[in-house]
């Protein structure tokens, strides 16, 4: 039962890691975008 907890938690982390990293992601990407159609004009 322990484990099983254990597992849970380390899932639990790993979840908001990852939702992090995908924001942090999505505004380098935006940031990219913009910063490429700026430099077009």
């Amino acid at each position: 039962m322990e484990i099983f907890l254990k597992q849970r938690i380390i899932k639990k982390k790993f979840k908001s890691l990852a939702k992090y990293q995908f924001n942090n992601a999505d505004k380098i990407h935006t940031s990219g975008f913009m910063l490429g159609i700026s430099s077009k004009n």
